[in-house]
């Protein structure tokens, strides 16, 4: 940044003082690679895959320097859609996968009820992640009708 002094009429050079920008892609022969994590960033993947049980926002909250929720929640959204986070995050999806198939054949089978639940509801997260969720949709169609009478000849036969 230069700043101009009144004082003895010169520019100065002063360097700025900002904060590490996020690692952009990187575009080689016109193919888009991912800059390498920031630390921060590879705690929040760590974060994520160590504890299933917590959302991003409370990802952003333990790794972060953030204390507001609502600041946390926007962090997490655009991590989420970085692409050196996808990419690493990707790496993980064997095994959720494998966790959850192995939790679906172990407990269709048990004598307990929770269990034999546990295992329905996976299987339903599993077949709506491969297939889609089933939607509702009423469809609607409107027809029209044109109805011509000729009663020329009706009144012709009532006068006679």
């Amino acid at each position: 940044m230069i700043l101009y002094s009144n004082e003895d009429k010169t520019l100065h050079n002063v360097p700025q003082n900002t904060p590490e920008r996020p690692p952009m892609p990187i575009k080689k022969n016109n193919k888009v690679t991912n800059r390498p994590l920031t630390r921060k960033q590879e705690a929040f993947v760590k974060h994520l895959v160590e504890n299933p049980k917590a959302s991003a926002t409370q990802a952003v909250l333990s790794t972060y320097n953030i204390d507001n929720p609502k600041t946390a929640s926007v962090v997490a959204a655009q991590n989420l859609v970085k692409p050196s986070i996808v990419t690493e995050l990707a790496k993980y999806n064997n095994l959720v996968e494998n966790t959850l198939i192995n939790t679906v054949n172990e407990y269709s089978q048990s004598d307990k009820q929770w269990e034999r639940s546990l295992a329905v509801d996976t299987s339903k997260y599993i077949h709506d992640k491969i297939h889609g969720k089933a939607t509702q949709r009423i469809e609607q169609q409107t027809t029209g009708v044109t109805l011509t009478i000729d009663l020329t000849s009706a009144l012709e036969t009532d006068q006679a």
